[in-house]
C-alpha cells in the first residue's frame, strides 16, 4: 500500500488559506546580499569605534577649561599680562601662542592680521596632537579691529581662556618721546615673555611663543613634535622652527591642513627668521625694550645660540650692539645646507639667494608658513622680499603712520601726550 501523500501545512490569512512552499537552499544572489550586509555592518561598527576614540582622546587644543585649567590675567600697568592662578590638572604637552598686533602700512595694509588669522582659523587642522592654541591680541590701537578679530576667534570655538588681550597703557606712552611710541605700543618682546610666563605657569612642557600670521599644517606639526621628542631625549631645552614666507596670496588649493611641504615650497621658497620652541624649564627670555625693526627676536637667538648665529649679517648687528652678547649653545641651525640638523651655524641669510630651505631639513625640524603681507597699493612686494634697504624705507613710512594711529587712540581715550621729542627707540 503506498504511503499517504504529504501536503504542506496550510495557514490562514486575510486572503484565505495559504500553503507554505517547501524549504529551498538560498540562492547565490541572496548569499552575496547577506555578505554585503555583514560587511556594511562591520564597517559601520569600525567607523563608530574610531569616532568614539577620536572624541574621547584628548589630544587636541582643548581650552584650559577642558584641560582643567582656569587662568586669570591682570594688567600690571604697563600693558603686560600676568598669570594670577591655574588649577593643577594635566596640561597638554604643547601650547602654540600667536601674536596678533597692529598692521603697519604700507608693507602690511590695514586688515592683514585679521585676514591671515581668519585664514588660519578656516584652513589649519582642527586638532594639533598634544597641543592647544592660544591667541594673544597685542596692544591693538584700533578698537574696532581688536573687536573684529576677537569675534572671529570666538566664532571658531575659542573661549576667553584661549584669548589673551593685552591693551596699551596710554597714560604711560604719552609721557614718552614721540619716536618711542611705536616701540612701547608694539612691545613684541614683552608679549613673547608674557607667553613664556603663561605657558610655564600652566605647566606646559613646550611653549611656542610665535609671531602672528603663522600657519601650521598637519605635516609641519608632526615634524615639530618629532623634533621636540628628539631634543627632549637629549636634554635640550630650546630649538628653532624654520619659517617660510609665501610670495603671493595664499590659496586653499596649496595651503591647507593636509598640504605637504613639497607642495608649499614653490609658493614659499625662501627661509626667513625662525620661530622658536622653549621647554618650560628653560631660563631663556626675550630682551624687553628692543623695538620692532631692531632685530628684537634675533637678539634672543644670538644670546641662545652664540657666535655662529650672526655671520651673515655682522654690520647691522654691530650697529645694534648685539655682537657683545654672551653666547651659550642650543640646536638651532638654519636650513640653508641639507644637513638634517637644527643646529646653530647661521640664523638668517639676508641675501635673497641664500634663503634656501631643503625639503629634508624642513621635515627633520619642522616649519611654519608666514602668510601673505597684503601690501598696500604701490608697494613693490618682490623688491621688498629682495631688498633690506627697501623694507627699511617702508618701515620708516610705517613708523610715521603708526604714530598718527597712536595719537588718534590717545585722543579717543582723552589722554594728552607730553610735548617734545628726543632720540630713542624705533618701531
Amino acid at each position: 500500500m503506498p504511503p499517504p501523500a504529504t501536503t504542506a501545512p496550510s495557514h490562514s490569512s486575510a486572503f484565505g488559506p495559504t500553503t507554505s512552499a517547501p524549504a529551498s537552499r538560498p540562492s547565490r544572489r541572496a548569499k552575496r546580499g547577506e555578505f554585503g550586509r555583514r560587511i556594511a555592518l562591520i564597517g559601520a561598527c569600525v567607523f563608530l569605534l574610531l569616532w568614539l576614540a577620536t572624541w574621547l582622546h584628548d589630544d587636541s587644543d582643548a581650552s584650559f577649561r577642558e584641560s582643567g585649567h582656569v587662568v586669570t590675567q591682570s594688567d600690571d600697568g604697563d600693558g603686560d599680562v600676568t598669570v594670577a592662578s591655574t588649577t593643577p590638572h594635566s596640561p597638554p604637552r604643547f601650547v602654540l601662542y600667536r601674536m596678533i598686533g597692529n598692521d603697519i602700512p604700507p608693507l602690511q595694509c590695514a586688515g592683514q592680521l585679521y585676514e591671515n588669522t581668519l585664514y588660519a582659523l578656516q584652513h589649519e587642522p582642527r586638532r594639533l596632537a598634544g597641543c592647544r592654541r592660544v591667541w594673544v591680541v597685542n596692544n591693538v590701537v584700533n578698537e574696532t579691529a581688536e573687536r573684529r578679530v576677537v569675534r572671529a576667534l570666538k566664532a571658531h570655538g575659542y573661549g576667553d581662556e584661549d584669548i589673551i588681550v593685552r591693551r596699551v597703557n596710554y597714560t604711560h606712552v604719552a609721557q614718552l618721546p614721540h619716536d618711542q611710541w611705536g616701540a612701547a605700543v608694539s612691545a613684541q618682546n614683552e608679549a613673547r615673555n608674557a607667553m613664556l610666563e603663561h605657558g610655564r605657569a600652566a605647566g606646559v612642557r613646550w611653549i611656542l611663543p610665535w609671531d602672528g600670521n603663522q600657519f601650521v599644517t598637519r605635516e609641519a606639526w608632526h615634524r615639530i613634535v618629532a623634533a621636540a621628542d628628539r631634543y627632549e631625549a637629549q636634554g635640550i631645552t630650546v630649538f628653532k622652527v624654520a619659517m617660510v614666507k609665501v610670495q603671493s596670496l595664499q590659496q586653499p588649493a596649496w595651503l591647507n591642513a593636509s598640504s605637504l611641504f613639497r607642495h608649499i615650497r614653490p609658493h614659499a621658497p625662501g627661509q626667513w627668521e625662525s620661530q622658536v620652541a622653549f621647554r618650560n624649564d628653560s631660563s631663556h627670555h626675550f630682551k624687553q625694550g628692543v623695538a620692532y625693526g631692531e632685530a628684537n627676536k634675533l637678539e634672543a637667538l644670538i644670546r641662545i645660540c652664540g657666535s655662529g648665529c650672526y655671520w651673515h649679517w655682522p654690520e647691522l648687528l654691530k650697529a645694534l650692539h648685539l655682537l657683545q652678547q654672551p653666547p651659550s649653545w642650543a640646536p638651532c641651525r638654519e636650513f640653508f645646507a641639507d644637513t638634517g640638523e637644527c643646529g646653530c651655524q647661521a640664523v638668517i641669510g639676508r641675501d635673497y639667494h641664500e634663503r634656501k630651505v631643503s625639503v629634508r631639513t624642513a621635515l627633520q625640524c619642522g616649519y611654519s608658513v608666514r602668510l601673505w603681507y597684503h601690501p598696500c597699493p604701490g608697494v613693490d612686494i618682490e623688491w621688498a622680499f629682495r631688498s633690506t634697504a627697501y623694507r627699511t624705507e617702508l618701515r620708516a613710512q610705517g613708523r610715521e603712520l603708526f604714530q598718527e594711529q597712536i595719537r588718534a587712540a590717545m585722543a579717543r581715550q582723552g589722554v594728552v601726550p607730553a610735548m617734545g621729542k628726543a632720540d630713542g627707540g624705533e618701531l
